[in-house]
């Protein structure tokens, strides 16, 4: 039996949509479930709009910074990954592309476990001035790491800065009971912390690990930790969502007008179900499964109202159905039933 979608775009309510430009860019090889979790977060967050770079799957190459610049926002994630990494990209120990792209004032967001270990190895090591680890990630120094220097036990959580952006969790908790590798560092004067290690009895606790360096016109944002290992998904999510509005503020956020509204229904929807819908002319709909991937794209202005929307394709489990409207992405979750 086919499973029939049929969508219909009401006159309801107001509703916040984003129109931020985010690229998340995945340079981590190691474990990809890691991957699936942070773009299962973005998809559950307001910025559902971003769009993909794999670079496993791009012939192990990064983005250009031409192809960047249209972005508001790069997040670059390497999850646990040390090895290989396209972050660094020649033996200056820094990436002419992500350089070019920063110099622009555009915003980016480097996230993950072992970036410093990969260039420069296990702590120590002092940073000056022309490195790119000094003027742009905003560091002074690399001072330990979780597990390596706290005689093998690992992080237990990480706690919110004094004055760090409104929003983000007071505290992270892991899946597991400790986490091992996060990088403890010092920052630049001038750049702000974010996140640092503890509780207040741990061997490390006070060491620095989440920075934002807006020093000479730079929006750069570093986290030495792997948030797809964050104890529980609304956490996960309030993180990343709190991260993105702060490293792009209230410009990207619109109100979305009643009739803009994207309404799914019925939502559960059953197999061989018909129902009426309308649409705004113009409008496309992408549907993506739980990982972000894009499944089907329908460019609602070549449709006649009165015609369905044949998604059989689609099998049981929960998708996400993405409306573009004027340059503005309205996502909303469907789950289709046996």
């Amino acid at each position: 039996m086919k499973k029939v979608l049929l969508l219909s775009l009401c006159f309801l309510f107001s509703k916040v949509a984003i129109s931020q430009h985010v690229l998340f860019v995945n340079d981590n090889d190691v474990i990809s479930y890691n991957t699936d979790t942070m773009l299962h977060a973005l998809d559950n967050s307001m910025y559902s709009n971003y769009d993909y770079w794999n670079i496993p799957d791009s012939g192990y190459t990064g983005p250009t910074a031409a192809y960047m610049s249209s972005y508001d926002l790069v997040i670059w994630y390497t999850s646990t990954d040390g090895l290989g990494l396209k972050f660094w990209q020649d033996s200056s120990y820094a990436n002419p592309e992500i350089v070019s792209y920063i110099n622009s004032g555009k915003a980016f967001w480097i996230i993950g476990l072992d970036v410093l270990y990969q260039a420069y190895g296990l702590a120590p090591k002092t940073f000056n001035a022309g490195e790119f680890t000094y003027d742009h990630l905003g560091l002074s120094s690399y001072d330990n790491q979780s597990y390596v220097d706290d005689t093998a036990l690992g992080v237990r959580q990480v706690n919110k800065v004094a004055g760090a952006p409104a929003g983000m969790p007071d505290s992270l908790r892991w899946v597991f009971v400790t986490l091992w590798y996060v990088d403890g560092c010092t920052p630049r004067t001038g750049v702000q912390s974010i996140y640092q290690m503890g509780p207040s009895i741990y061997s490390l606790a006070g060491s620095k690990t989440m920075f934002y360096n807006g020093l000479a016109s730079h929006k750069v944002m570093s986290t030495f930790f792997d948030p797809a290992l964050i104890n529980t998904q609304s956490n996960l999510i309030t993180f990343m969502q709190s991260g993105i509005q702060f490293l792009t503020p209230t410009s990207g956020i619109s109100e979305v007008n009643a009739e803009q509204q994207l309404i799914l229904y019925p939502n559960p929807l059953s197999a061989d179900v018909k129902l009426n819908y309308q649409f705004l002319t113009g409008d496309k709909l992408d549907f993506f499964d739980i990982n972000g991937q894009l499944l089907h794209s329908i460019d609602l202005s070549s449709k006649n109202q009165k015609e369905g929307i044949d998604i059989s394709a689609l099998h049981q489990g929960v998708y996400f159905v993405r409306q573009t409207l004027n340059g503005v992405f309205i996502t909303e979750k469907l789950v289709v039933l046996d």
